[in-house]
């Protein structure tokens, strides 16, 4: 599971990127807590477009209306599974 916070430049996302890859190497389910993203932004959605290439990739919320509006203004809601919760998430087998 990895815990987002705070606002996420491309920077950040590429030190995602080597989580989500480190994760995919080891065979790994991706659950993102993004519930406290304060900003999502380009690369941020590359960075989950990735992953989401590589296996299962859980987005667990309530998402922030930063993410929520990135998502659906790119029309890529669909690509990801969306859990309400983080519990959710952690329990289901996506």
């Amino acid at each position: 599971m990895i815990t987002l916070v705070g606002d996420f430049d491309a920077d950040d996302a590429k030190e995602l990127t080597l989580a989500f890859e480190e994760a995919a190497r080891t065979g790994s389910r991706k659950v993102v807590d993004c519930t406290g993203i304060t900003f999502a932004g380009l690369a941020l959605l590359h960075a989950f477009l990735s992953a989401a290439a590589t296996g299962s990739l859980v987005l667990a919320g309530p998402l922030p209306h930063s993410l929520t509006a990135l998502l659906e203004g790119t029309e890529t809601t669909d690509v990801f599974t969306v859990a309400e919760t983080l519990d959710e998430a952690l329990r289901a087998g996506w």
